[in-house]
């Protein structure tokens, strides 16, 4: 199952998109996890449109994910650009396993270096997302099946994508119900109340 975290702003992508200047932003990601916690997460940062390579590589440095209240923000191990050798459309990002997340709001920043701004090539408006780990999973408010490490072996590892900059609210916006962006595949059934 693959959600996605999507660029918000359709006017500031329609300009990146039409501008021939060699700058982008990030269009949306997509979260897959591993079966359980030792396996990687794999998070793919698609561009609004393709850049030029070797001026566009990023490398594990700069890509900063921030966020978590239980547990830290993981640390990233691996950047790929995609497809290569020429141009890169979007970055494979390979997070270690054995690093657990939580339920929190987490950003991934596309930066110069720790705490920097982000690189000359990608739009600052268009540099950051703020996403979950655990959108897809269940909670107390859920019927869906539990998301976690006891997963059986053979289930299919759960993955995520959802629109650039809804956050925490995300959920609740999934929860409710709306089709704007939610997949049927991951839509929350609400609790029945009384």
């Amino acid at each position: 199952m693959t959600d996605t975290y999507q660029c918000c702003d359709p006017r500031r992508r329609t300009a990146l998109a039409g501008t021939l200047l060699p700058v982008s932003g990030v269009d949306y990601i997509e979260v897959t996890q591993g079966a359980t916690t030792a396996d990687p997460t794999v998070i793919d940062i698609w561009l609004v449109k393709p850049l030029a390579l070797p001026a566009a590589l990023l490398t594990p440095a700069q890509i900063a994910i921030t966020g978590g209240l239980r547990f830290p923000a993981p640390k990233v191990s691996l950047v790929e650009a995609l497809p290569g050798p020429g141009t890169v459309d979007h970055y494979r990002v390979t997070l270690p396993g054995g690093q657990p997340t939580d339920f929190s709001t987490y950003q991934l920043a596309l930066v110069t270096g720790p705490g920097g701004p982000p690189p000359g090539f990608i739009d600052p408006r268009q540099s950051t997302v703020d996403f979950s780990f655990k959108i897809a999973c269940s909670t107390d408010f859920d019927c869906h099946d539990a998301c976690d490490d006891r997963q059986t072996p053979g289930r299919p590892s759960r993955s995520l994508i959802m629109p650039r900059g809804t956050g925490a609210g995300s959920a609740a916006r999934c929860w409710t119900g709306s089709p704007r962006w939610c997949p049927a595949s991951v839509r929350m059934t609400p609790p029945i109340l009384p």
